[in-house]
């Protein structure tokens, strides 16, 4: 029984396995194949390089922006420091100005006063004459 399972076992594995075939190609075709990758990655490293290169401009024009930007914020600080310190001199002047007013008119009033005072004292002495 065993060597009739074995035997038709044998025989099914010859019948299923088949031949089996190999299709190569020729030298020539090889090397039409091999030429065409090689062109495809030559143009491949081409763009990758192009792009290489387009990354260097780019970073150093984004660098040198950079550099413009901190230059432009560093004059920007310098102009606020300097607004800023012309704005407490103003604010200065304007106190020393109203001051100026206050003074300037309770002045005035008092000179006024005087005045009408000195006219009293005429008018007084003239009608005592």
């Amino acid at each position: 029984m065993k060597k009739v399972l074995s035997f038709t076992l044998s025989v099914f594995l010859l019948i299923s396995a088949g031949a089996q075939t190999t299709d190569y190609i020729t030298n020539k075709d090889f090397q039409a194949e091999k030429k065409k990758l090689n062109e495809g990655i030559s143009v491949a490293k081409k763009t990758g390089l192009e792009a290489k290169k387009i990354l260097v401009k780019q970073d150093q024009t984004i660098d040198s922006l950079s550099g413009v930007i901190r230059n432009y914020q560093d004059q920007l600080a310098n102009s606020n420091d300097s607004v800023s310190s012309l704005n407490s001199k103003v604010n200065e002047l304007q106190d020393k100005v109203s001051q100026k007013k206050t003074s300037l008119k309770t002045g005035l009033i008092v000179a006024f006063a005087f005045i009408v005072l000195l006219w009293i004292i005429l008018l007084i002495w003239i009608f005592m004459i």
